[in-house]
């Protein structure tokens, strides 16, 4: 008789037992670690750990599904929708039109280029040599949109990079999926119909496609509606993290049940969100830690699921497919460039930030197994060996691409915390038209309003405070600068936004000389020596090199003068802010 208890029975029966009744958490548990230590060494080597996560589960996939087996990894397929539902969240938050009220233009022109350019391309080449039917090169030139945000997001987040090219990079890639998804959608159905001759079904499912677009949209603007309402008097970031996580989990389990897309709801979740909170800018910050396991294990999943015999198989369609993907967002990326006349940093290095492909694409393939025309026919497995070929390509190049561009662009550790943090494109107004003085403060306290969130002081009283400042004593520094300043509530950040003057104006500065630039600083209350220490650094910035100003008055638009901002003497001023400040 065993007086043992069933619980510490630890030998090969509770071994067996578990083999055949895998628990979720084991392999979550094992999928962590072997991505952890992957992501550790591929740093170590000097790679991204995105490509390390990639590869462990190549090299663990045939023993991860001997072990656990298909039913177990799909146990764990919550963790796929959640990282999904995290990735494409904080990608909409990148939408945010305050911060693109200055880049829009380029955005909308480099992912309109994107988008059509990248299907005609893909469709002509594919075509020309004959791979697949119409059917099938329809879909795939439009999976060949796609851009993998989670890809993106991850290493944006461990390269901490920011600036034109980053900021640029998401808002393409956020339409760019969008796109993607859209031209998918009305392919499958041009492609239903050319399969099937069911016209009649056709043009309903095209109904149903458009209905289910707008049921994304709708659900996700009213979730991250109520998200910024709740978030609105949260400050602490442990209440933030619950409601954003509490919004992505919501839409997790909504698009489970009424078979919505969780891409497209949590994008428009975080773009809601992202327009109508003011701790917007936080979220990066607040789901840093939480996002490392869920981007690990996510990674390392999809590596268990991507065979290299793939490769093999799709044999020289797949080759054509990423080749002309490739040479396809570069034209793309030229052609948005000069439509948009933008910065050189954003022509030259782009292309090569939207090389990644992943979850969006597998995602979108998995669904033509929905429709039996598609499977009967083959054109579903036909359709996923190429895509899944191109998957693993693109996951194991793109982040080095990727993170090669960021360092070459210079934004690499730019997403840090600097002492002046406003020498950004988005608070940078160019031209600052304006009829005097006065005229030139209003202007440019609405401007930092608008692109700051601020809302804990009205803009009446924030003018109020700048016009009483300066009625004591004129702020004009000399040397075509001038900085008007205010306080703000303690519990605000330091907050600042840059005026280039079309025309130089009486500002009756020290020196009797006109203003070429306004710079606009808030301080938080009790903060007086971050207040000083920030202008000496703007002192010493502007002030102390007359050539500078020269360079920067004569930039055209914001991204050309956030290119002056990027000199090396100016980076080695505005050095990192002390977390403790």
């Amino acid at each position: 008789m065993n007086l043992l208890p069933d619980r510490v029975r630890i030998g090969p029966l509770m071994f067996e037992h578990l083999i055949e009744n895998p628990m979720p958490l084991a392999t979550f548990l094992m999928l962590a670690i072997a991505g952890l230590v992957a992501g550790r060494l591929a740093i170590f080597l000097k790679i991204p750990d995105i490509t390390g996560h990639i590869l462990v589960g190549i090299l663990l996939g045939p023993s991860v599904l001997a072990i656990f087996s298909h039913h177990a990894l799909h146990d764990v397929k919550i963790i796929t929708e959640i990282a999904l539902g995290v990735m494409t969240f904080i990608a909409g938050t990148h939408l945010s039109f305050k911060k693109l009220h200055n880049a829009s233009r380029r955005v909308f022109a480099i992912a309109f280029c994107d988008a059509v350019l990248t299907f005609w391309i893909v469709l002509l080449v594919l075509s020309v040599f004959g791979v697949l039917n119409l059917s099938g090169r329809l879909l795939l030139a439009s999976i060949a949109i796609a851009t993998a945000p989670g890809t993106i997001v991850g290493l944006i987040q461990t390269k901490k990079a920011r600036g034109v090219l980053v900021k640029t990079l998401i808002g393409v890639v956020a339409l760019n999926n969008v796109a993607a998804i859209l031209a998918f959608e009305l392919c499958k159905v041009m492609s239903v119909e050319l399969l099937s001759g069911e016209s009649f079904e056709a043009l309903r499912f095209l109904g149903f496609a458009l209905l289910s677009f707008v049921e994304d949209l709708a659900l996700g603007f009213a979730v991250g509606g109520a998200a910024a309402l709740v978030a609105k008097h949260q400050h602490e970031e442990s209440g933030l993290f619950s409601t954003i996580l509490v919004s992505i989990l919501l839409n997790v389990v909504v698009c489970q049940y009424l078979h919505l897309s969780t891409l497209l709801v949590c994008m428009a979740t975080g773009v809601t969100f992202s327009n109508l909170s003011y701790h917007s800018r936080r979220v990066s910050h607040i789901l840093e830690g939480f996002n490392g396991l869920i981007f690990c294990v996510f990674f390392t999943l999809a590596g268990t699921h991507l065979d290299l015999s793939i490769l093999s198989v799709a044999g020289f369609g797949g080759l054509l497919y990423v080749v002309s993907r490739f040479v396809a967002k570069v034209v793309a990326v030229q052609a948005g460039s000069r439509l948009s006349k933008v910065s050189p940093v954003i022509s030259r290095y782009l292309a090569m930030c939207l090389i990644p492909q992943a979850g969006l694409a597998i995602g979108l393939v998995i669904s033509l197994n929905e429709f039996e025309v598609f499977v009967s026919s083959g054109l579903a497995a036909a359709v996923a060996a190429i895509t899944l070929a191109s998957v693993v390509v693109n996951e194991l190049v793109g982040p080095f691409t990727t993170g090669r561009a960021f360092d070459l662009a210079h934004e690499s550790g730019e997403g840090s915390p600097r002492l002046i943090d406003f020498l950004h494109e988005e608070y940078i107004l160019v031209p600052l038209e304006t009829t005097d003085k006065w005229d030139a403060i209003e202007k440019m306290c609405r401007f930092l309003v608008m692109t700051n969130h601020l809302r804990s002081v009205t803009f009446e009283a924030l003018h109020q405070s700048v016009v009483d400042r300066e009625k004591q004593l004129s702020t004009g520094m000399g040397h075509q600068l001038a900085i008007p300043h205010a306080r703000i509530p303690a519990k605000e950040h330091l907050m600042g936004v840059i005026g280039i003057l079309s025309d130089p104006l009486d500002f009756e500065a020290l020196d009797g000389e006109k203003i070429s630039v306004i710079i606009l600083v808030a301080t938080p209350e009790g903060k007086e020596d971050l207040h000083l220490k920030v202008l000496g650094a703007i002192s010493k910035i502007f002030v102390d090199d007359p050539a500078f100003i020269d360079h920067l008055t004569k930039a055209r638009d914001a991204a050309e003068a956030f290119d002056v901002l990027q000199s090396v003497d100016i980076q080695e001023i505005n050095y990192f802010m002390d977390e403790n400040i």
